[in-house]
């Protein structure tokens, strides 16, 4: 007899440590994609957040992407700043999960 419990995001057929690494190396994945030297692999990194915190909409997650998306803006041309800005808008209702030191 064996018990699993998923505790993952509904839906997502994981358990929590499944969805945690797949989750960390989904993120591993993009953050590639950012640093490519390559303006087009950067934007198709970018877009593909949106569908990130969909699947895994953990706080901690949203957190430290938003972070590398902030990042991206900063040092970015205007092309991947406009990338940036349509996936905040996209991801508008994860926004809440974001979390400040001075809180």
């Amino acid at each position: 007899m064996s018990l699993v419990f998923d505790l993952g995001y509904p839906g997502s057929g994981l358990g929590f440590a499944d969805s945690e690494q797949g989750s960390s190396a989904a993120l591993t994945e993009l953050e590639k994609g950012l640093r490519s030297p390559k303006l087009g692999e950067q934007s198709e990194a970018i877009v593909k957040f949106p569908r990130l915190f969909e699947k895994y909409p953990f706080p901690v997650l949203i957190n430290t992407a938003l972070l590398k998306l902030a990042e991206v803006f900063r040092q970015g041309s205007n092309f991947l700043k406009l990338c940036v800005l349509r996936v905040c808008q996209e991801s508008e209702r994860h926004l809440d999960k974001m979390t400040s030191v001075d809180e």
